[in-house]
């Protein structure tokens, strides 16, 4: 069983409103660091700790979250920052090198991009073709996808609110979707998603399960990864690679990054850039617009 982490005085009394998934994550940060046996918390040590966690294979993107809990506990307990100028280009030159070593990305799964978005969708059945749409469009986690309800559905004349209520801060967050030109049809969430059993919509029901019984975020990945596979671009795909997919093909589309996680609801740019994946920003502009 794991040691208890005090998270109000490692960073502060704020700790006592934060969710239950951001609580989780900075209890396990603090232990990932307090696991290294380094002596108190400094710039230097926190780049020794970078480091040593790069060695073993760790994402980037985890490392990124453990500097920001480490960053967090330091203001709390000195007022000060914890990298001076020199010691936060050591940081730059490190997360360049977890790029080039393959450490930059989240999730390996390869994004789905918007010229592959209509092959894919060929390939699969109503509800599917509905889900995959929608978790694209609305840059959905698996997760969220999962927990929709047709009641966290709200129509409009020129496209579908959704009101997200499993978030990975906990928090209801609320998504557009935009109804497309008549000839983009066969890659609109809103046509696909207006199409399904109107009578179900307003209720409790899930969206995309099994009438009472909702899918699970594996379930998601797993319908994903299936019509892939069936429209050619082989294995490898999963739940994230809607998410990731809408954030690259908005880059190759030449979208500002402002105005990407809008619709990604990232608050940091760094943690959109992530989910940009530059293998794929070598290949032609998509011919697809994306709609932010």
């Amino acid at each position: 069983m794991s040691n208890p982490v005090d998270l109000v005085a490692l960073y502060g009394p704020d700790a006592h409103d934060w969710a239950p998934n951001t609580r989780l994550a900075r209890a396990d940060d603090w232990r990932a660091w307090s696991q290294l046996h380094l002596v108190e918390l400094s710039g230097e040590t926190a780049i020794s700790a970078i480091v040593e966690w790069m060695r073993r294979g760790v994402k980037w993107s985890t490392i990124e979250r453990r500097l920001s809990s480490l960053r967090s506990a330091h203001l709390h307990a000195t007022g000060r920052w914890l990298f001076d100028r020199h010691e936060s280009s050591e940081v730059r030159q490190l997360r360049r090198k977890a790029h080039r070593d393959g450490l930059g990305h989240r999730d390996c799964a390869p994004p789905l991009l918007s010229e592959d978005l209509a092959e894919v969708v060929l390939h699969a059945i109503p509800r599917d073709r509905a889900l995959i749409l929608v978790g694209w469009h609305g840059a959905l986690r698996a997760s969220e996808i999962a927990a929709l309800t047709w009641s966290d559905v709200t129509v409009e004349r020129r496209g579908i609110g959704l009101e997200l209520r499993d978030t990975k801060t906990g928090l209801n967050q609320n998504v557009y979707l935009p109804r497309l030109p008549r000839h983009r049809a066969h890659v609109c969430a809103v046509a696909a998603l207006t199409a399904m059993e109107p009578e179900r919509q307003g209720s409790r029901t899930p969206l995309f399960g099994f009438w009472s019984r909702p899918l699970s975020r594996q379930a998601v990945s797993a319908i994903v990864a299936r019509c892939c596979y069936a429209a050619g671009l082989g294995h490898g795909y999963s739940g994230h690679s809607l998410r990731s997919g809408y954030a690259t093909s908005c880059a190759l589309a030449g979208i500002p990054d402002s105005i990407i996680a809008q619709q990604t609801r990232h608050r940091s740019l760094s943690t959109l850039a992530l989910y940009i994946r530059p293998a794929t920003l070598r290949r032609a502009p998509p011919a697809l617009t994306v709609f932010p």
